[in-house]
């Protein structure tokens, strides 16, 4: 609950940041880093890169990938340098590319829980707006909400299964995004 409020307050500033900002005509920053909680394992093995100092390295490069051509030189220096990525590795690369969609779509947080997808974000009007468009695939597991707080979005996710979420979660975001990147 501590990161929960700490995560709220973040996206309650950065919301009222982007107000300042529009009433200034200056346009948003893509800075946040969007939070992603999933339960999957998502990490380097040191079965895949022993030298800790190498997988350390490894991460800091990961950390700092901000777009999709980052990601992908950062995959094929992995590949080339130590071989086809673990599943555990594949999950961690997936997740950051699921982070490069979030923070252009201005979402700060995306959590998998209880069969559901909660996606909390700070641009309302323009998400809202792209949760209407998408594929009616998509539109039918919106779950509606009578006392819905603004900026939160639930999808429901039962009848897809564990191992599939992320395959999932990677075209509702893609398809989410169409037209803005």
């Amino acid at each position: 609950s501590e990161v929960g409020f700490n995560l709220y307050c973040r996206l309650l500033e950065e919301a009222i940041k982007e107000l300042r900002e529009e009433e200034e005509g200056k346009e948003k920053k893509e800075d946040i880093t969007p939070v992603i909680d999933i339960k999957i394992d998502a990490y380097i093995p040191g079965g895949y890169i022993s030298d800790l100092k190498q997988r350390v390295l490894i991460y800091k490069k990961l950390a700092e990938i901000k777009d999709l051509e980052d990601l992908e030189r950062v995959k094929e220096e992995l590949k080339d340098r130590y071989g086809i990525y673990p599943r555990e590795l594949r999950n961690l690369l997936e997740i950051i590319y699921l982070k490069i969609f979030l923070r252009k779509l201005g979402i700060g947080s995306l959590v998998v829980k209880e069969n559901k997808l909660i996606l909390r974000y700070l641009q309302n009007a323009k998400i809202k707006a792209k949760l209407s468009r998408l594929p009616s695939f998509y539109q039918q597991r919106l779950i509606k909400e009578e006392h819905r707080l603004s900026g939160i979005s639930k999808i429901d996710l039962s009848g897809i299964k564990f191992a599939e979420i992320l395959k999932f979660l990677k075209e509702f975001v893609i398809n989410l995004a169409k037209d803005s990147i």
